[in-house]
């Protein structure tokens, strides 16, 4: 059984700025990492 994940990870001052009413939720910069499992450390 194959198993996947998925990561989000959003800027942190994007995300204040959107509490603050300044910048739209859909203008955040984001980055996704799926499928870690295929990743050798």
């Amino acid at each position: 059984m194959e198993q996947t994940t998925q990561i989000e990870l959003a800027n942190q001052d994007d995300l204040v700025a959107v509490r603050l009413r300044v910048m739209k939720p859909e203008d955040v910069r984001r980055l996704t990492v799926e499928n870690l499992s295929s990743i050798k450390l």
